[in-house]
């Protein structure tokens, strides 16, 4: 009886160890999950997703900073393997980072092995499995997701350890184990409690802080307690946060007037290689009329200030139809729509942000107390579009006629007016309402150019020139100097002004003009003089040393408008 008693104390002593031990064994399982998916979460969270994708174009010097992280990573925590990978354009996966010992895993390395693990990760999960095989061995992972800018999964990282070792470590330690006595079991049992309950709580708060900064939460930390290998990880961990958290100021800083998408895009179809490719796209060539004038009556700070909130509220406007902002030409504006995101309807959109734009100006006019006018041209036609420049400096582009022939199109303009060519009208389709067909002569030119002013697009109706029909009869002395391209002529004519209005006046001269003449004209004499009025010829007749030419004022400072307005006024 007492050694049946015996035996059955024995008995439970041996069950109720080996029982305690399967529970050790899965805390132990549990701690290692944990362990490997805060890693693979905060490595993630480290690497910016916007220079994952440049990583794999990159030579060997310009992935060492990643790679010295990824290898730090791994020698710190004991791991076998750690590194990066990427789903390209066919579905296939490739090894971008490779984080282990000599020889590494090359750039570009095709995987065949994991391939569900991998597509639950691009779904935006986080995956742990203990026995992942492939053709290396058998492999405990860790996949967290690499998320880009726009809150997509560009990359998987993935930890590893060995699988095949680790089953073999944790048999030896069960038929040790079970040959000790039962108070080597207990004491065994309790070390590994104590221990799994010591390591999993930092592990746990690390993982849960790693979890927030994933979703956007950059307001965590982890407290940071003794110099072990965990502290090493939670201060590490702290200082990416600080990092993300001057990136993320800087992107709010400079967003407003970049596309994420746009920037995107440009990085994934062209990467860091020179050179490009044929596409249609559609040109929106702006420019503002007044605003040198404007300059002269203000300080320079007042000046820019002014300058960039008309590009916040032009570059909203054109965000907003999935534009690019290609070009900021002092005061004029190089859109691109098809380049580097081609949709169907690119024309039809660049059309509707130009008649937006315009009625944005209206807004901003009001707003600021001033009178700008802006012409937009608008082609579409084939470019060659990619990134421009040398291996040191380069950007986005796009080379090609139709950027010219929107600039034509644009110096067409009168006042507020956005001109488009015939190719453009026919690529928006019906929604677009033209006025009259008009033929331009340019320079580079061998044919007339067809261009048309747009009414409406859609529901949005571009502004009509305010013309004033009464003129008021006067003759005024004036002093003309022609505007060839941006050289103002040192040569001043005479000429003779017989008619004004607000927005026009009649010039008569005894030598040529030609329509689409820029003009910078002072008009009468002495104090009463309306001075550095800049104006477009829309018309002209005469022959010989007779001629008449109509032209429309596109400039004025403030002193010389109200003098012609009461110039009118008396009239």
């Amino acid at each position: 009886m007492a050694v049946a008693f015996g035996g059955l104390i024995g008995l439970f002593v041996v069950l109720s160890g080996g029982a305690e031990l399967q529970r050790d064994i899965a805390q132990e399982e549990a701690r290692r999950k944990a362990r490997l998916i805060g890693l693979a979460q905060t490595l993630a969270a480290n690497i910016d997703g916007e220079d994952h994708a440049a990583l794999a174009e990159a030579t060997p010097e310009g992935r060492a900073p990643a790679l010295a992280r990824l290898r730090a990573t791994r020698q710190a925590n004991g791991l076998n393997w750690v590194g990066t990978s990427a789903r390209g354009d066919d579905g296939h996966y490739t090894y971008v980072l490779d984080g282990g010992s000599p020889p590494p895993i090359p750039v570009g390395y095709p995987i065949f092995d994991g391939i569900e693990l991998r597509e639950r990760v691009y779904a935006g999960e986080v995956v742990f499995d203990l026995s992942m095989a492939d053709e290396w061995g058998e492999w405990t992972v860790a996949m967290a997701p690499l998320i880009g800018a726009d809150g997509s999964v560009v990359g998987v990282v993935e930890v590893m350890e060995d699988a095949a070792w680790q089953s073999l470590h944790a048999d030896g330690v069960i038929r040790r184990t079970l040959a000790q006595t039962l108070i080597v079991i207990l004491l065994s049992v309790g070390v590994a409690a104590a221990f799994a309950r010591w390591m999993g709580q930092p592990l746990r708060g690390l993982t849960e802080a790693a979890l927030a900064v994933a979703n956007g939460d950059l307001a965590r930390d982890v407290a940071v307690r003794g110099s072990s290998e965990i502290s090493v990880l939670s201060r590490a961990f702290n200082e990416m946060v600080v990092g993300l958290r001057e990136r993320e100021r800087i992107r709010e800083t400079f967003g407003r007037f970049v596309s994420a998408e746009v920037a995107t895009r440009a990085l994934a179809d062209g990467g860091a290689d020179l050179g490009g490719e044929a596409r249609t796209v559609t040109i929106l060539f702006s420019d503002l009329r007044g605003f040198s004038a404007l300059s002269a009556q203000q300080a320079p700070a007042e000046t820019l200030a002014t300058l960039n909130r008309y590009f916040s509220v032009m570059t909203e406007v054109i965000l907003a139809h999935e534009g690019n902002v290609s070009e900021l030409l002092g005061d004029g504006m190089l859109v691109l729509f098809g380049a580097p995101v081609q949709h169907e309807d690119d024309a039809q959109r660049a059309v509707l942000c130009a008649v937006e734009m315009q009625q944005a100006l209206d807004r901003f006019n009001a707003a600021v107390g001033q009178q700008l006018e802006m012409g937009i041209g608008v082609s579409t036609g084939s470019v060659i579009a990619g990134n421009i420049g040398s291996e040191k400096r380069m950007k986005y582009g796009v080379v090609g006629p139709p950027i010219n022939l929107a600039a034509r199109l644009e110096s067409f303009t009168v006042g507020s007016q956005i001109l488009i060519c015939d190719q453009t009208l026919k690529a928006a389709g019906p929604v677009v309402e033209v006025g009259a067909r008009m033929e331009m002569l340019a320079k580079g030119w061998s044919e007339p150019i067809a261009c048309y002013p747009v009414r409406s697009a859609g529901v949005l109706t571009a502004p009509e020139e305010t013309m004033i029909l009464s003129w008021a009869s006067v003759t005024l002395p004036a002093r003309c100097r022609l505007i060839r391209g941006k050289r103002l002529s040192v040569n001043v004519r005479d000429g003779s002004v017989l008619g004004v209005t607000r927005r026009n006046f009649i010039l008569k001269t005894r030598w040529p003009l030609k329509q689409r003449d820029q003009l910078l004209i002072d008009i009468g004499e002495g104090s009463a003089m309306i001075r550095d009025v800049y104006g477009l010829v829309t018309e002209c007749t005469g022959s010989e040393d007779d001629w008449m030419s109509t032209v429309r004022i596109t400039s004025i400072p403030e002193e010389s408008q109200r003098r012609l307005f009461q110039l009118v006024s008396r009239g």
